[in-house]
């Protein structure tokens, strides 16, 4: 459909929310996740909360929120168990029409989330051990 979105995050990322996405967009995006962002994979929400914690410190502040500091494991566990944000989405069959379509239409969000996957796993895994 022409009402459908399309590459929402590279639009996001670059400010580019209506018109054409380029090559020079995906360019501009990945330059962005790279230089400002800390990968978090939904996927793989364990290792990236650890990561989150270890990189900002959050063992170690008190935030003076309604979670004490000693209850946060049990906080962040019940999270990672029970993601909040977890809604059912129908399941398309790779190579499928539909994957296919929604393939094409979002073409430059799945490069970004190629390179998203390599700075999770290849480049950002060291920050916390610097």
């Amino acid at each position: 459909s022409k009402y459908a979105e399309d590459n929402w995050m590279v639009r996001f990322l670059t400010n580019e929310m209506s018109g054409n996405v380029y090559e020079r967009h995906i360019g501009l995006a990945k330059e962005i996740l790279e230089s400002k962002c800390l990968i978090g994979i939904l996927e793989e929400l364990k290792p990236s909360f650890k990561r989150f914690n270890e990189y900002f410190g959050w063992n170690t502040k008190d935030f003076g929120g309604p979670v004490k500091m000693t209850d946060r494991g049990t906080c962040v566990g019940r999270v990672i168990s029970h993601p909040d944000n977890a809604h059912s989405h129908p399941n398309h069959e790779e190579g499928g029409e539909v994957w296919n379509l929604l393939m094409q239409k979002n073409q430059y969000d799945m490069f970004l989330y190629d390179h998203a996957l390599h700075l999770f796993h290849d480049v950002q895994s060291e920050l916390v051990t610097r």
